[in-house]
């Protein structure tokens, strides 16, 4: 925060500071506003200086800043059927600078979950009723891969090894360590955002594969199983050069240059 501050220094103080903001950035734009030979006007700077502060955490400096940073467009969903556990965790996690949304129950959050929501889980192991193994469970069963840190009193190795089996992040024990926590929560940032990455790209592939006629899925599945044209060719009862048709055609649809984007772009799709 340190950089942010110094701006207020800065020796072309005819300047203003516009604040834009984005789901995953903030970028400054720099504007002369005012004569050279006037008296330099920093309201502009000054003001901004504090909006920065407040969107950064309201800190000087520190890992809180640049957690706040990152924690924008990120929810920490806490699970526990202890009240006085979700205020003291909720609590630490919102000064990091994460946004929070509290349960008690398993049952309503496992009813209520948004799987579009950037996020991840911190719940309790033990809840009466449907237990955090159990939430795990119900959300794999929805096609869910929400990332997950358990937090327990009374954890035994047998579930965290079942907790972790099943893709977890983490195992913790009350009282929860502040940096093994927010640790964690990091490593479920980034987990969270490689996966919604991921089947960003794999919605765009499937589009442009669902524009192919169904000669030409034919052929790709060939292609990128390392088949050459004359095989192809062979394999499907058509002449080799109705193969290259197909592929140019292909190349074209999926908008790529070569087999090799081919099968990358296609890696773990079914076609």
């Amino acid at each position: 925060m340190s950089d942010v501050w110094s701006l207020a220094g800065i020796q072309s103080a005819d300047v203003r500071l516009c604040l834009l903001t984005g789901p995953e950035r903030i970028t400054v734009r720099w504007e002369r506003l005012v004569d050279e030979r006037k008296e330099p006007d920093t309201r502009g700077v000054l003001s901004v200086i504090i909006v920065l502060r407040w969107v950064l955490g309201g800190r000087s400096g520190g890992e809180g800043s640049t957690t706040a940073f990152m924690a924008l467009n990120f929810t920490v969903f806490l699970l526990d059927d202890d009240p006085a556990v979700l205020k003291a965790v909720g609590r630490l996690l919102q000064a990091a600078g994460f946004a929070i949304k509290t349960y008690c129950s398993a049952e309503a959050f496992v009813s209520e979950h948004d799987a579009s929501t950037p996020g991840c889980l911190v719940l309790d192991l033990l809840m009466p009723g449907l237990n955090g193994l159990g939430v795990q469970e119900a959300l794999a069963l929805r096609g869910i891969d929400r990332p997950i840190i358990f937090l327990t009193g009374v954890g035994t190795v047998p579930a965290g090894v079942e907790a972790m089996k099943a893709g977890a992040i983490d195992f913790l024990t009350k009282p929860v360590d502040k940096s093994e926590l927010l640790s964690a929560i990091k490593s479920a940032e980034e987990r969270d955002k490689t996966q919604r990455h991921g089947e960003a790209r794999r919605k765009i592939v499937l589009q442009k594969v669902a524009k192919l006629t169904h000669r030409e899925r034919e052929v790709l599945g060939l292609i990128v199983a390392g088949q050459l044209n004359k095989n192809i060719a062979t394999d499907l009862g058509v002449h080799e050069k109705t193969v290259k048709v197909h592929r140019g055609r292909i190349h074209k649809k999926m908008g790529v240059r070569s087999v090799a984007e081919l099968v990358w772009m296609t890696l773990g799709i079914s076609l």
